[in-house]
């Protein structure tokens, strides 16, 4: 629920100082009614939608990614949705979060990855969560894998 706030300078907000470790809410103050703002919380993966619009065109997986030939997301890929059209365990390889540029959503589209299971892994020896390997392991499951600058993901 939106909480009604009394407008002030957006120069009075307290600027963020920390490194982002993924679990920030930002506000997003919106006006309502005459001299009265809404002020919302947005996660990062919600602002990243917000921003670029949705307009993100997808990859989708139909055949092959194999766990022992992952298919390599490439810096600039945004959405991957497996759904392949033969039953089968996927790979999908993410690249150095550092040549990353934007989070990765990662949907089994097909329905099946609590049978065929899809096994998220991370270049140069990189971890998401303390993870080597990330599941996606339940039936039309959907992940998002956002990149740090020290190296390594985190799911949101």
């Amino acid at each position: 629920m939106a909480s009604v706030i009394t407008p002030g300078p957006i120069s009075q907000m307290t600027l963020y100082a920390g490194p982002f470790v993924g679990t920030e809410r930002f506000p997003l103050i919106v006006p309502t009614t005459g001299t009265q703002f809404a002020n919302y919380g947005i996660t990062l993966a919600a602002l990243t939608i917000a921003v670029s619009g949705g307009a993100v065109s997808p990859t989708i997986i139909t055949s092959g990614a194999t766990l022992g030939s992952p298919y390599a997301v490439t810096g600039t890929e945004q959405q991957i949705l497996v759904n392949k059209t033969v039953g089968a365990t996927t790979g999908i390889l993410l690249p150095l979060s550092a040549s990353k540029t934007g989070p990765v959503f990662v949907k089994d589209l097909k329905g099946d990855a609590l049978t065929n299971p899809i096994s998220v892994t991370f270049s140069g020896g990189e971890s998401c969560d303390g993870l080597t390997t990330y599941p996606v392991d339940f039936n039309y499951a959907c992940v998002w894998f956002f990149p740090l600058a020290a190296g390594g993901y985190f799911v949101g």
